[in-house]
C-alpha cells in the first residue's frame, strides 16, 4: 500500500516530459542509506524515495547514468570490518584526556600529538579488545567488567549446591559503522547503565557519533564511577576513564 502511495505521488510530480519512474531494486543494500548519498546528485525537481531495498526515481535518461555508477558502486555486499576499542583508566586515562585536548589545540594534527607509550604501572590502567563487524551492521562493544558471584541451590536431597557465576557490571555500546571511501562514519548507541549493587553506580557518555579515517583512533567518550559512601552523596570519590575506538578492514 504504501509502495502504491508513493508511486501515485510520483508519478503525479512529474515536471519534465523527458523524465520517467524508474524503480531500483538494491541486491546488498537497504534504500535509504543509499537514497541519502545519492540525493545531493540529484536535481531538486527529481522526485526520488526509498522503500525497503527498492529506490522510486523519478528521473531522466541523463540523469540515470550520472547516478548508476553511484548506485553499482553503493550496492555491494557489506565489508568484513574489525573494530578496535581500548579503555584507559586512572593515570593512563589523565594522560590520555591531556594528548587529546593538547591535539584539539595543536596545528600539528591529531596523529602527531596522540602518540603516547605508556609505563607498566600505567599499561595496567590500559584494557583493549576487537570484535569483528560487517560494514552497515551494529556491533556491541562491552566496556564493562565481570565478577563472580555465588550461586546456591538445593538439590533434592535436601542439600545445598554452590556454585559461582559471572554477572556483567560494567557497560557497553552498539557500534554501526558504515564506510565510504577511506572515511568510516560509526554511529554510537550506549545501552543502558545499571547501580554496580556495592555503592558504585556507572554513568556512560558517548557521542552519537564519530567520524575520521580508517584505522585512525577516534576519542567516542568516557564514563565515571561514583561512590555512594553515606547513602546519599554521589560525589565523594570519582573513577574516571576513556574510550577510543579504530575501525580497519578485516583481512
Amino acid at each position: 500500500m504504501r509502495i502504491v502511495f508513493l508511486l501515485c505521488l510520483l508519478i503525479g510530480s512529474v515536471l519534465a516530459a523527458e523524465r520517467s519512474l524508474r524503480v531500483i531494486e538494491l541486491k546488498s543494500s537497504l534504500a535509504a542509506p543509499v537514497l541519502e548519498v545519492i540525493r545531493p546528485h540529484l536535481p531538486a525537481s527529481a522526485g526520488a524515495s526509498a522503500v525497503d531495498n527498492k529506490l522510486l526515481l523519478n528521473i531522466s535518461e541523463d540523469e540515470w547514468q550520472r547516478i548508476k555508477p553511484i548506485i553499482e558502486k553503493l550496492d555491494q555486499a557489506p565489508e568484513s570490518l574489525m573494530v578496535y576499542v581500548r579503555i584507559f583508566r586512572g593515570q593512563a586515562a589523565q594522560q590520555r584526556r591531556l594528548q587529546w585536548r593538547v591535539a584539539a589545540d595543536s596545528e600539528r594534527g591529531v596523529d602527531a600529538d596522540l602518540q603516547g607509550h605508556y609505563s607498566s604501572n600505567q599499561s595496567r590502567d590500559l584494557k583493549q579488545q576487537q570484535v569483528r563487524a560487517l560494514a552497515g551492521q551494529p556491533a556491541f562493544i562491552q566496556v564493562g567488567e565481570e565478577i563472580p558471584y555465588l550461586t546456591f541451590h538445593a538439590n533434592r536431597y535436601g542439600g545445598v549446591t554452590v556454585g559461582t557465576e559471572f554477572k556483567n557490571t560494567g557497560t557497553g555500546f552498539y557500534v554501526l559503522p558504515r564506510l565510504i571511501g577511506d572515511q568510516v562514519t560509526a554511529v554510537i548507541n550506549p545501552e543502558q547503565v545499571l547501580p554496580r549493587g556495592d555503592g558504585r553506580y556507572q554513568t556512560a557518555v558517548l557521542q552519537t557519533d564519530v567520524r575520521g579515517a580508517l584505522g585512525q583512533w577516534l576519542l567516542i567518550g568516557g564514563a565515571q564511577s561514583d561512590s555512594d559512601h553515606r547513602g546519599k552523596s554521589y560525589s565523594t570519590a570519582r573513577d574516571n576513564w576513556l574510550v577510543e575506538l579504530k575501525v580497519e578492514k578485516s583481512r
